[in-house]
Formats: C-alpha cells, sequence, structure tokens
C-alpha cells in the first residue's frame, strides 16, 4: 500500500492543490496542506472525482490493440 503527496496527485491530474484539499474537506478528510500524504483509497476517490481513473477502462485497452 503507497501512499501520494497532495501536490503530487495535483499535479498527476493538473489541478491545483488547493481544490484537492478543499474536495477533501467537503468529504471530511483532514489534509493539513500540499504536503499532506493521503492513501491510495482517498487518492482513488479524488482521481475518479476530478475525471482521472486510476485503472484504465478494458474497453480503451481493446480500442488500442485494434488500431
Amino acid at each position: 500500500m503507497s501512499k501520494i503527496k497532495v501536490y503530487e496527485l495535483a499535479k498527476e491530474l493538473d489541478v491545483h492543490s488547493k481544490d484537492i484539499i478543499e474536495f477533501l474537506g467537503k468529504k471530511n478528510i483532514e489534509v493539513k496542506s500540499h504536503m499532506s500524504t493521503l492513501e491510495d483509497t482517498d487518492a482513488d476517490m479524488v482521481k475518479k472525482s476530478m475525471g482521472k481513473a486510476s485503472v484504465p477502462d478494458k474497453a480503451e485497452a481493446g480500442d488500442k490493440e485494434a488500431a
């Protein structure tokens, strides 16, 4: 089980750390700063909510193979 820092996740999703901190605050997940670490489950929730799924869909993988 790995952890990711808020700022690293923000960079990956191309959003501001502040946006992630606000989102997590609304979900009652305590994050103090951009240097705070997130559990995988929390990071996955942010990724799904902010537009980037952690695991690519099988349908997308199939489309790439067919091309």
